[in-house]
C-alpha cells in the first residue's frame, strides 16, 4: 500500500464577539496511525474518561465537558497529544477569521469557500511530498452541518483538491470516496481536534473573563477551562517560542515549515483590494 494521510477536520461558524469561522484538523501519516490512537486510547484510559461515573455516563472527549473536577484528566490527554506532536507523528492547525474582515452576510455565504482553504492551505501539502511519490488523502469531517447537495458539492470541491498546483507538483490525490463524514464519538482523533479548537476559539473570543451575574466572579467552569487553555498555550509555545493565538504562525523563513511544524494557527483574511470585488470567495493573506 502507498502512502496515504488522513485529516479530521471540525469546524465551528458561531458568530462571536471578535473571531469567528474556527476551522480545525489533525493530520496524521497512516503509517503512525495505530500507534497514535493506541497511545490516545491509552492516556484516555489512563485518566479516567472510560469510567461510567463521567458526566451523562458518555466518555466522549469534548472542550464543552471540562470542568473543575475533570480538568486533570483533560490536562493528562492534552499531555499526550503534544509528545505526538513534538514526535511529528501529529500536526494540528487551526483556521479562524477576524470580524472586522468579514460581515455577516459574508459569514453566511464563505462555508464551502472556508472549507476548501482550510484543507488547502493549513497543513502545507505543498511541501509533504520531497521524494515525489503519489500519496492520497483522506479527509474525514465531523458530522456536516449541511445536507443533502450541500454537503455533496463540499465534498465534490474538496475532492477537486488534487487539481491545484501545489497538490499536483506534490502528486497528492483525493479520491471521492475518501472524504467522508465521520461520528466524533466514534474517533478520538475528532475528539482532540474538538478539544484544541474550543480552547482556542474560547481565548480568542475573551470567554475567560465572563462573569457570573450572581456573584460578579468567575464560576468554577470558566476558571478550569482558563486552566487547561493556558496549559495548552504553554504546550504550543515549547513548540513555537513566540507564538502569538491571534496571528498566523511564522515559517521562520521557511515556506516548507507549513508542512513540518508540529502546530500552527491560521488568520484567514481577504486579500487587500479584494473585499469589494469578491464577496463570496475569501482569499488568504
Amino acid at each position: 500500500m502507498g502512502r496515504e494521510l488522513l485529516i479530521y477536520a471540525d469546524e465551528s461558524r458561531s458568530r462571536a464577539e471578535k473571531f469567528s469561522n474556527f476551522y480545525g484538523g489533525m493530520l496524521v501519516e497512516s503509517s503512525h496511525l495505530e500507534e497514535v490512537e493506541e497511545r490516545l486510547r491509552s492516556a484516555k484510559r489512563e485518566h479516567g474518561f472510560d469510567r461510567s461515573h463521567l458526566e451523562g455516563g458518555d466518555s466522549e472527549i469534548k472542550w464543552e465537558k471540562v470542568t473543575e473536577h475533570y480538568l486533570d484528566r483533560y490536562i493528562g490527554f492534552v499531555d499526550e497529544l503534544f509528545r505526538l506532536m513534538a514526535e511529528s507523528k501529529l500536526r494540528t492547525r487551526v483556521m479562524f477569521t477576524q470580524n472586522a474582515f468579514y460581515g455577516t452576510e459574508r459569514v453566511q455565504d464563505a462555508y464551502e469557500s472556508l472549507y476548501y482553504e482550510f484543507i488547502r492551505t493549513a497543513f502545507g501539502l505543498g511541501h509533504c511530498n520531497p521524494s515525489g511519490h503519489p500519496t492520497g488523502l483522506r479527509i474525514y469531517l465531523d458530522e456536516l452541518p449541511v445536507h443533502g447537495a450541500k454537503a455533496s458539492a463540499l465534498k465534490q470541491r474538496l475532492h477537486s483538491l488534487e487539481q491545484e498546483p501545489d497538490f499536483r507538483r506534490a502528486q497528492i490525490y483525493v479520491p471521492v470516496r475518501t472524504v467522508a463524514e465521520v461520528r466524533s464519538h466514534e474517533h478520538l482523533l475528532m475528539q482532540a481536534v474538538d478539544v484544541l479548537l474550543g480552547a482556542m476559539q474560547w481565548r480568542l473570543n475573551q470567554q475567560h473573563l465572563r462573569l457570573s451575574p450572581e456573584t460578579n466572579r468567575r464560576g468554577r467552569r470558566t476558571v478550569a477551562k482558563d486552566l487547561l487553555f493556558r496549559h495548552v498555550l504553554k504546550a504550543v509555545q515549547r513548540l513555537h517560542p513566540g507564538f502569538n493565538i491571534s496571528l498566523t504562525t511564522g515559517t521562520q523563513g521557511d515556506p516548507a515549515n507549513r508542512w513540518r511544524a508540529p502546530y500552527r494557527h491560521l488568520k484567514f483574511a481577504p486579500v487587500p483590494g479584494t473585499e469589494r470585488a469578491n464577496k463570496k470567495d475569501p482569499a488568504p493573506r
